[in-house]
């Protein structure tokens, strides 16, 4: 029986539906592996992206590291730049002449820098203890007469600076005092030749140079007469001060300060007999009085002022010593600098 003209439609029609349907599933395949291999492609693309962004990273991090170091290389090289260049200006002036023994401008510019590095620390003790009980800054008249400053409380942001560096001032007037002296103003035994007398100096000078300070008060009764004389003066100087309870306070500085001021008068005292043993004459020591006028040639500046702009205009254009905190001197052709502060500085 052969199928009617309906069912040979549907036959047809089911064919033609399976047909399209492979044709569509055939489309939906490719288009199914052509969006795979796009995400393939994208992860590939997006893998070398991240390879080539760590690798970035890498180099800028290898790059930073390069630049830190060439930073701290650059550092290094200015600052001994910086130091070559001081220590140039500090020994220009320091001849290079033979001398009759080793008591040298050299060796006369190292004690002296001992000497001002006993100062500060002495002047910070004396800071740290009775700082903050001072009413006013100790040994600052000069500046109040000049400029009227009242340094009271905490008016001043430069109140500490100040009453450390009129403290080292203090400190060296007082511990410098007779020094022009060949004996100090310490009484001495028999009259010897001075010949032998700067010989005996070196000779004090070689065999203390590095003990300590008690160790030279217990051996040499010149040095002991000399540390006695110097403590008084020094806490008479501290009794003036504007402090209530003067008599705890200086007890609670003696227990603090004692050794430390022993360092200084013994580097003082070492400072003198390598002064007064150069030979063939001793070297000269020169002062700097308040109000002088600042000279690059005999002077170093104790503390320098980073910021000029609050500078008051009477003190524009002139450099004017304030204090002196360690004294200078001359020996033949060299001068070794005194350390000071200038007026700008210190407003």
């Amino acid at each position: 029986m052969r199928p009617s003209a309906e069912n040979e439609d549907s036959l047809r029609a089911l064919r033609e539906f399976e047909t399209r349907t492979l044709v569509g599933e055939k489309r939906l395949q490719n288009q199914i592996d052509r969006l795979i291999a796009e995400q393939n492609e994208e992860q590939r693309r997006t893998k070398r992206i991240r390879s080539v962004a760590e690798e970035g990273r890498a180099q800028v991090h290898v790059f930073t590291e390069r630049w830190r170091v060439f930073e701290d290389r650059w550092g290094d090289l200015v600052k001994r730049v910086e130091s070559v260049e001081s220590t140039i200006q500090q020994y220009s002036l320091v001849d290079t002449a033979l001398y009759h023994s080793e008591a040298t401008p050299s060796l006369l510019q190292t004690r002296a820098k001992s000497v001002k590095k006993a100062i500060q620390r002495c002047a910070n003790i004396i800071f740290q203890v009775l700082g903050k009980h001072f009413l006013t800054v100790p040994f600052l008249p000069i500046l109040f007469s000049l400029f009227g400053l009242g340094v009271e409380g905490s008016m001043s942001p430069n109140r500490g600076r100040c009453m450390k560096v009129s403290l080292q001032a203090l400190l060296c007037e007082i511990i410098f005092a007779g020094f022009e002296a060949p004996s100090f103003n310490i009484p001495q035994c028999m009259f010897e030749k001075p010949k032998i007398l700067k010989e005996k100096r070196l000779e004090v000078f070689r065999k203390f140079v590095d003990e300590d300070f008690e160790t030279l008060r217990s051996e040499n009764h010149e040095f002991q007469a000399f540390l006695c004389q110097k403590w008084e003066l020094l806490v008479a100087e501290i009794a003036r001060f504007p402090i209530s309870d003067m008599a705890q306070h200086l007890q609670d500085l003696s227990s603090h300060l004692k050794h430390a001021f022993g360092v200084l008068a013994m580097c003082v005292w070492l400072l003198h007999n390598v002064a007064f043993a150069c030979a063939p004459a001793s070297a000269e020591m020169f002062r700097v009085a308040p109000h002088s006028s600042f000279d690059e040639e005999y002077m170093r500046e104790d503390m320098q002022r980073e910021d000029t702009a609050d500078i008051p205009n009477e003190l524009r254009g002139r450099r004017v010593v304030a204090f002196m905190t360690v004294p200078g001197f001359t020996l033949r052709n060299s001068v070794v600098k005194a350390d000071v502060c200038c007026f700008d500085s210190l407003v």
